[in-house]
């Protein structure tokens, strides 16, 4: 074999050496030509843990923590990267190694959800929360009640506005109060004891508008003594001009100590935390779904800004379901025995009580 064959093969034997060795590796013992790779989601968040692999070759690579990864012994001219990642899609990307200028690239991996086992939101009777007995008594049919959802819809200025589209109801001025809400047949001198989240306020009459609607959460009205619920009468007959029973909204959220994680099928049974089913479309019967799409953290916690709706059929459904979603805890996804965000689609669907449709007829 004559001695210039022999020192080609040499070379090439230590050229293939060197592309396999450590990214770290002196500058003086690598062929020219690198690669700078960086690895993106869709939303330019940087992807820790990516396996890069240049084809042809023994090349790989994992990415750090700022998504990042450098091949510095990659022969020049065309090369095809391949990356590969748990959760998301498998892609390639083509670059062109020049032996004097380092190639760089970004390249942006798509998710790929994990399904979860649908949650059922039924429409029925199983309230629960500290507006249950408010759904119960509008069950019976009794009085009149005026939803969250409803203020929403009306938008009313003031909340005396609520009650003058109530039937049965007159509002009027007295020397104290502009507009004072009066129940038919129990006379001007006759106002109603108003409750505040379950305690009666003083027996002085109260002026409504001091509340603002955009505050409520639910209004209970009894204009007569035979509709007022016992708990609701009052020492001494306060109750006997009717009884307006208000609910307020609970706070601003505040971060709270979250209970243990759950699994996608313990959080489908969980009936305290599922969405509350629109009054709308329960009380007509409108049953629908949602598929949302969102990110669970490191903590099980869901991102509220990374909500999304693949498809959904009422607006009025999607809300629900996102008033929900602050008050979960998942468990998280794990990924070679560290906790990591997974991208989740989670179904819902919403299903009316047959009981709930045999009441609304006979009312």
């Amino acid at each position: 074999m004559s001695i210039a064959r022999i020192t080609a093969l040499t070379v090439f034997v230590v050229a293939a050496s060197v592309a396999a060795s450590p990214r770290h590796a002196s500058a003086q013992d690598l062929p020219a030509g690198a690669i700078s790779i960086s690895v993106r989601d869709s939303l330019g968040r940087s992807i820790a843990g990516a396996e890069l692999t240049v084809e042809g070759t023994s090349v790989r690579g994992v990415t750090d923590d700022r998504g990042e990864l450098r091949f510095t012994a990659v022969r020049g001219g065309p090369a095809t990267i391949r990356v590969r990642r748990l959760g998301f899609q498998p892609t390639t990307v083509n670059v062109m190694v020049d032996q004097r200028v380092p190639a760089a690239s970004v390249i942006t991996l798509l998710a790929i959800p994990q399904r979860l086992a649908p949650i059922i939101v039924r429409g029925g009777t199983n309230y629960t929360g500290r507006m249950a007995g408010f759904y119960q008594r509008r069950d019976l049919g009794i009085g009149h009640f005026v939803s969250r959802e409803k203020l929403e819809h009306d938008n009313p200025g003031q909340l005396s506005d609520v009650f003058r589209r109530l039937p049965g109801v007159h509002i009027t001025s007295t020397r104290f109060i502009r507009n004072a809400v009066r129940f038919r047949g129990n006379g001007q001198n006759c106002w109603p004891l108003v409750w505040l989240d379950g305690a009666p306020l003083p027996t002085a009459e109260f002026d409504i508008d001091f509340l603002t609607p955009q505050s409520i959460e639910g209004i209970e009205v009894y204009s007569g003594i035979s509709q007022i619920p016992p708990q609701f009468m009052g020492s001494r007959g306060l109750g006997s001009c009717g009884v307006i029973v208000v609910w307020s909204r609970e706070g601003e959220r505040r971060e709270k100590k979250r209970k243990k994680a759950v699994t996608a099928t313990e959080l489908a049974e969980m009936v305290a935390s599922q969405p509350l089913y629109p009054e709308t479309l329960l009380f007509t019967g409108v049953a629908g779904h949602v598929l949302a799409e969102f990110v669970v953290d490191t903590l099980g916690r869901v991102e509220l800004d990374t909500f999304g709706v693949i498809s959904s059929t009422n607006p009025s459904f999607t809300q629900a379901v996102q008033r929900a979603l602050p008050d979960w805890a998942y468990a998280p996804a794990m990924l070679n025995g560290k906790r990591v965000r997974q991208l989740v689609q989670q179904p819902f669907s919403f299903v009316v009580d047959s009981t709930v449709m045999r009441r609304s007829r006979r009312n």
